[in-house]
């Protein structure tokens, strides 16, 4: 009989208790379940259509999902790894993203990503020609345009005066869940907004998503996600990271504060922030977490990572 440690049992006793009136949609393990997977591509097909068929010309009909893990141009390039990668029938190269943590350079990110697909869009004996349009669309569990009251906003490369589209070769897309709002008649992106929003139950999302079938098979599908023990522990286990992310960011803030009135304010906040990230890589490596995943999830510098590697080198031993 297999030995669980205690950590594995308490997950799998909250993955036991799981039910789809629970499940968080933010959580990018159920989000890759119901719209990374062939056969749901019925439900991405329908929420691409819904964002991006006015701007494409013409409906979506097929998509074929890619590899994720996009190959660095050099030996000592970063590693990417999109959430959801899929080739269009129409030729368009689309990257969905679903984010919780807040990331300063979020938008930098989203940049680089597009670029990693736009370089490998082509080989290199090919024709600048051949290179295919890119859509970056990331869904957003927090607030990035503070001064931008939309929770639906797209950028594309613009002459600064006339405002003439240079070419459709860049399209980003950004989604922002806290915007939502509910009311009595909602857009279809409204609509899938909130079947992302935690300001909703799971009745009141069926409710809305009686006016969409598409919306209703994404809803139904949570059965099939509770059924699914391995899919059910490594959302418990992504979920304990992003709460474990959550309370270190809390207390870089409480001991930036608290060091600052002995050493000054923002060098205090900085070492804060610098403590509370290395003790969260330490923490979701041992829980199980991959040191590359940890580092993405923390939005952690070369040299940040380097240092922490240095007075830890037992994390190199750790799963890259």
């Amino acid at each position: 009989m297999l030995h669980l440690s205690e950590d594995q049992q308490r997950i799998q006793l909250k993955a036991n208790e799981l039910s789809k009136e629970k499940l968080n949609p933010t959580n990018d393990v159920l989000f890759k379940f119901i719209f990374g997977r062939p056969e749901r591509k019925q439900i991405t097909i329908a929420f691409l259509n819904d964002l991006l068929c006015e701007e494409l010309g013409h409906k979506i009909k097929d998509l074929t999902f890619e590899n994720t893990e996009q190959t660095p141009n050099s030996d000592d390039g970063k590693l990417t790894r999109l959430d959801i990668a899929c080739l269009l029938d129409s030729g368009e190269k689309v990257d969905i993203e679903m984010q919780v943590a807040y990331e300063k350079s979020f938008t930098n990110r989203t940049l680089y990503y597009w670029s990693q697909m736009y370089l490998g869009s082509i080989l290199n004996s090919e024709d600048y020609g051949k290179l295919t349009p890119c859509i970056c669309i990331n869904i957003l569990d927090f607030v990035l345009f503070k001064d931008e009251p939309s929770a639906f906003t797209s950028y594309a490369i613009f002459e600064r005066k006339s405002h003439a589209l240079l070419n459709s070769d860049l399209n980003l897309h950004f989604l922002e869940i806290p915007k939502f709002q509910k009311k009595e008649h909602m857009s279809k992106m409204e609509r899938w907004l909130a079947m992302f929003s935690k300001k909703l139950s799971y009745q009141e999302k069926m409710q809305i998503a009686k006016e969409d079938p598409m919306m209703h098979n994404m809803l139904k599908s949570y059965d099939a996600f509770c059924l699914n023990n391995e899919e059910r522990l490594k959302y418990i286990n992504r979920q304990m990271a992003i709460y474990d992310y959550n309370t270190a960011m809390r207390s870089s803030r409480e001991i930036g504060w608290a060091e600052g009135e002995a050493i000054g304010i923002e060098k205090g906040r900085k070492e804060g922030i610098a403590q509370a990230k290395e003790q969260t890589v330490l923490t979701l490596v041992k829980k199980g977490m991959t040191l590359r995943n940890a580092i993405e999830l923390l939005d952690m510098s070369e040299q940040e990572q380097s240092e922490i590697i240095k007075k830890h080198p037992e994390l190199n031993e750790a799963p890259k």
